[in-house]
């Protein structure tokens, strides 16, 4: 190390002898936090995708609106200038009121070099009150797609500007990336698809392909898409859509598994998630919830929960445990916690179990022997 440091600066290569583990923000629903290892990693990018009318700024005015609940402060830049500040206001979100006591900043540039210039310094400012905590604890950006840069807008319709948005985001995520680590910043970027010129409908792979060029895909620690139009549930009585169904997969991701799916019931009037139905199907699948004998519950059984007195039984099946749930607050409260622990603790790996176990480790001149070899 001392070596390295003289033949750079002292600050250039940083030695990392403990890292810390990976802190996320609340999405808003348990389901999503599952699907992505815990949440919105923080010092990290993660992007949403998906056709238009999936319900993608929905999912991220709820993500918004779980982090202000917990005292955060968030940041939404609206690229495409389509944020309804009413609409806002039904998920709890305060577009105007005093500056002192705002939570929520809604931001509207006029070109992608503004917005992420923006969003470099949103990043890199400090809460007034506690230094080690940055101004912003969620930065949205809605979208990418919608990005303009300061030529295309300079120019006139149908001029041809080569690849203007990509190397804007280029530059923006090679030199955001370092600052961004070292914040407690999540920035979610929103895109949308586009279809592929020049391509069969027949041909292999994928038919769509997202605008912005490949540096959003390379920088996001998470990568996930809305796969289908959501599903409005439908008051009997009243005939009015009280609620969104979504369905989100993670294709990419560095913070937990991936492939997880997630489906998310999202109330509008509230801009909240079903949590209670959430917590049933959660519980199941964490374990949370088992069968008398404490094995995994599978098939039309009773399903039992561990509390201070004992294993209590809920229910037969996941509706009436939901049903139980909703009438029993106390119970709905220990379960939350329990699956809240589960989902925090899903990338501990079991420090005990060796990766590879060897009788004797190499000695230096093993080594040295190996590395002349070039092997």
């Amino acid at each position: 190390m001392s070596d390295l440091q003289k033949m750079f600066r002292d600050d250039s290569i940083e030695f990392v002898a403990e890292p810390e583990p990976v802190q996320f923000y609340p999405t808003g629903s348990l389901a999503l936090d599952y699907a992505f290892g815990g949440g919105l990693p923080v010092g990290r990018f993660s992007t949403l995708y998906g056709p238009e009318g999936q319900g993608k700024t929905t999912l991220a005015l709820m993500a918004a609106k779980a982090v202000i609940d917990r005292g955060g402060y968030v940041a939404y830049v609206d690229v495409e200038a389509a944020i309804d500040p009413i609409w806002a206001g039904k998920f709890g979100l305060d577009v105007g009121g005093d500056n002192k006591d705002r939570r929520f900043w809604l931001i509207q540039p006029t070109s992608a070099e503004k917005a992420l210039n923006a969003m470099r310094k949103m990043v890199k400012w400090k809460h007034p009150d506690n230094p080690e905590r940055s101004a912003f604890d969620l930065i949205v950006l809605d979208s990418i797609a919608a990005l303009a840069t300061e030529a295309e807008l300079a120019g006139e319709i149908g001029d041809k500007v080569v690849a203007g948005r990509a190397s804007v985001l280029a530059q923006y995520f090679k030199s955001a990336k370092t600052e961004l680590a070292n914040s407690t910043t999540a920035v979610l970027c929103i895109n949308q698809v586009r279809d592929k010129f020049g391509q069969a409908s027949f041909a292999y792979g994928p038919q769509v392909q997202q605008p912005g060029g490949h540096s959003p895909r390379f920088y996001s620690s998470i990568i996930s898409r809305v796969v289908q139009k959501p599903v409005p549930l439908i008051d009997k009585t009243t005939g009015e859509v009280y609620g969104l169904e979504f369905r989100v997969k993670c294709s990419k991701n560095k913070v937990g598994r991936n492939g997880r799916e997630a489906l998310v019931t999202v109330f509008l009037d509230t801009g909240t998630a079903d949590i209670i139905a959430e917590l049933a199907m959660l519980g199941r699948e964490l374990g949370v919830f088992s069968k008398e004998d404490g094995s995994p519950i599978k098939g039309a059984c009773s399903w039992f929960f561990q509390r201070d007195h004992g294993r209590e039984k809920i229910g037969v099946g996941e509706k009436q445990v939901t049903m139980a749930l909703e009438e029993d607050r106390e119970l709905a409260a220990e379960v939350e916690a329990a699956v809240r622990w589960r989902i925090s603790n899903l990338n501990k790996a079991d420090a005990e179990a060796p990766i590879i176990a060897l009788d004797e480790l190499p000695d230096d001149d093993t080594i040295n022997h190996l590395l002349d070899n070039d092997l």
